[in-house]
């Protein structure tokens, strides 16, 4: 799926609809250039709890790179 223009909300829409077919056979999704926000994230660590095998590979978290507060 990577290369493709479609967004966190579109990544997060794939995996609701794999969290949403418990009899997936889905190995690996591959959003690889796409960032996505923590609300994927967590919706992500809920999926590998149904789905403990499932490789996600993204292009990073939206967010992740600010500066502490000083």
């Amino acid at each position: 799926m990577g290369r493709n223009p479609i967004q966190s909300a579109g990544c997060y829409g794939i995996l609701k609809s794999v969290q949403g077919n418990p009899d997936s056979a889905m190995e690996a999704l591959d959003f690889s250039d796409i960032t996505v926000n923590q609300e994927f994230e967590d919706l992500y660590a809920s999926v590998k709890e149904i789905f403990p095998e499932l490789a996600v590979k993204h292009g990073g978290r939206i967010g992740s790179f600010r500066k502490p507060k000083a």
